[in-house]
């Protein structure tokens, strides 16, 4: 057993200098997560793109790959991967020798809601993640990140939702803004009716057309600025009207 855990250790080791054959899904994740906190500098935004992009990464990358990451330089990032080896059940060997080359990383972050924010350090977070694995059924679940993963997308392929096209983590560019001339939804047999498009100093009412207007308003944005999708009327396929959710876009 003791040749086993410096086996196990020494691996772990050894990987944190190679590249994984799963680096992109680690990339991938890491640009998503600087989107998110391109406005919130030390909290990870769970939007739907950055959830997807986490679950991914947890699925296919094996635990010894995922072990070099919690070296990361983003400290959310340390804390958050830490979390997914736990879930994905990683030893408590590999764990613990993750946990003792990060006793000293009191470096904070923010987790949690809009609503509810908690302050953590990189060290406390993996101690409390380390008490929940031995209390908690979720630590053990068989294909737990599966799951998550696949009701992410049953839901997304539910859910109505106003479509841009070129946007994503709701940053677009001027250009993409200017191709579009009236709106779709996500799902087919739903016709979008009106919309209103809002920014800090005008608002436009529009039957879903992107007017002159609209767009010479659009070409005096610059990067960082915010505009407000609302009130979205949508032609229902029975032909009833009804409102879907409001889209936030900020110009890239």
């Amino acid at each position: 057993m003791r040749l086993l855990l410096i086996f196990n250790l020494l691996l772990c080791q050894s990987l944190l200098g190679q590249n994984c054959p799963n680096d992109s899904l680690f990339n991938r994740f890491k640009y998503d997560v600087q989107i998110g906190m391109s406005n919130h500098s030390t909290r990870i935004i769970w939007d739907d793109a950055t959830k997807e992009s986490y679950y991914k990464l947890m699925i296919n990358c094996p635990i010894n790959c995922l072990v070099k990451y919690t070296d990361d330089s983003v400290p959310a990032i340390r804390a958050i991967i830490f979390e997914g080896l736990a879930k994905k059940n990683a030893g408590d060997d590999i764990l613990g020798e993750i946990l003792n080359r990060h006793k000293n990383d009191t470096v904070q972050f923010i987790r949690g809601s809009t609503d509810v924010l908690f302050t953590e350090t990189v060290s406390g977070y993996m101690q409390l993640i380390l008490k929940l694995k031995a209390n908690s059924k979720t630590f053990n679940t068989t294909g737990y990140f599966e799951s998550l993963l696949e009701n992410l997308r049953s839901r997304l392929q539910k859910t109505v939702r106003v479509y841009i096209p070129g946007a994503y983590h709701s940053m677009v560019t001027k250009d993409d803004l200017l191709l579009i001339d009236s709106l779709t939804c996500t799902l087919q047999g739903y016709r979008i009716v009106s919309f209103d498009l809002i920014s800090d100093t005008k608002t436009f009412s529009t039957n879903n057309v992107f007017t002159q207007e609209i767009k010479e308003f659009i070409r005096t944005m610059t990067s960082g600025d915010r505009i407000y999708i609302d009130e979205i009327r949508v032609e229902f396929p029975d032909n009833s009207i009804g409102q879907i959710a409001s889209k936030i876009l900020r110009i890239k």
